[in-house]
């Protein structure tokens, strides 16, 4: 349930990364904005997410885009834009790319450490690619619940959520969603979904969130 007592929480990761059209996605209805940054200009990122209303969360995705890095450079870059935004975003999500699978667990445990400097607390998830080795899942899960992470993001949900159980939330990643897929991850346990497009139309949330009363009065 999120912070409005809504209790199916629908996120989208937009293609556009600008934050000054947040408030757009919150008159739609989504729980949460995921955005992949172009930190070239952090000042008026901040100033976005500063100055915009009451609605839905923001949540940050910590990447690292750069290759032939080292972890030093890698865990470097993320602590800092974590650091850097903590106070003006919601929740951070940790992208567990290819490329830094091999520190997944030192930037895990980083981040982690950071937070615990704050005041506030703010959700942290981790986000599991696609294309890895079941191994792989079960090391950054045993990571995850190790480290006191908040939640994990991943299109194989289904197989996360019996790993998982009910330690920590799992939400279901969608590429191409309509209100019968999204009620489905929803109703079928995900905590929350997110979507990266959708069949344009007006009303996207309101029909997923109509769709999940529907399906629920028949598992009953």
């Amino acid at each position: 349930m999120d912070k409005t007592g809504q209790k199916y929480r629908i996120g989208i990761f937009p293609e556009e990364k600008d934050v000054s059209h947040f408030r757009r996605y919150a008159r739609k209805g989504f729980s949460f904005v995921e955005y992949k940054l172009n930190l070239s200009d952090i000042d008026s990122i901040i100033a976005s997410l500063r100055g915009r209303k009451s609605g839905c969360e923001a949540a940050i995705l910590l990447h690292y885009g750069e290759s032939g890095s080292n972890e030093e450079e890698i865990i470097k870059s993320i602590s800092n834009v974590y650091s850097l935004l903590y106070d003006f975003a919601d929740q951070f999500i940790i992208d567990i790319s290819h490329q830094n699978f091999d520190y997944a667990d030192d930037i895990i445990d980083t981040l982690v450490g950071i937070r615990l400097c704050y005041d506030t607390y703010k959700p942290l998830l981790v986000h599991i690619p696609e294309g890895i080795s079941e191994d792989y899942v079960d090391d950054i899960l045993k990571s995850c619940r190790m480290s006191g992470i908040d939640g994990v993001i991943t299109q194989n949900f289904k197989i996360a959520l019996e790993k998982v159980g009910s330690r920590y939330p799992v939400y279901a990643e969608l590429q191409y969603a309509n209100p019968e897929i999204v009620s489905k991850a929803l109703i079928n346990g995900a905590d929350a979904v997110l979507v990266h497009s959708y069949k344009p139309g007006c009303h996207f949330t309101k029909k997923c969130l109509k769709a999940c009363v529907e399906l629920s009065k028949k598992k009953i």
